[in-house]
């Protein structure tokens, strides 16, 4: 009768402690990761000290899986591929888009968002926030 009591608190110190080091792996683990799987929405464009806000009513979006990141531009889906190693982030092949032509405040901030996602650099995570460093200043977004 002894050595069942003993089991089963042994079972459950065990159980207790694969519980206790799952969570504070969740919580160690690098948030580098959570740029996939998530749609980020572009709040701001251009130089890190004097950012452009995004237009309002207009989307501009980023969706990173595996190895291809797709979104909406401004006015156009866009997709293309990219490699992240550590916090360096790299577009990996030409920007695809379909070919809507929108207000020209539109299309302005969609070549930008374009040609700063093109020439990507490194990227860091922090909360709900995604900040993409690109030649010439940082796209960012929320999630």
């Amino acid at each position: 009768m002894m050595n069942r009591s003993r089991l089963g608190l042994l079972v459950i110190a065990i159980v207790a402690i694969i519980i206790i080091v799952a969570a504070a792996w969740m919580f160690i683990s690098p948030p580098q990761s959570c740029i996939t799987d998530t749609e980020w929405t572009l709040v701001s464009y251009g130089i890190k000290n004097k950012p452009q806000k995004a237009l309002p009513n207009v989307k501009a979006t980023a969706t990173f899986s595996e190895d291809q990141v797709t979104g909406i531009a401004s006015c156009n889906n866009y997709f293309t591929s990219y490699e992240v190693d550590g916090s360096s982030l790299r577009i990996t092949s030409p920007i695809g888009t379909t070919l809507m032509i929108c207000e020209e405040k539109v299309m302005q901030q969609e070549r930008a968002f374009l040609g700063a996602l093109e020439t990507s650099k490194s990227y860091k995570i922090s909360g709900n926030t995604l900040e993409i460093e690109f030649n010439g200043g940082t796209l960012t977004f929320t999630n």
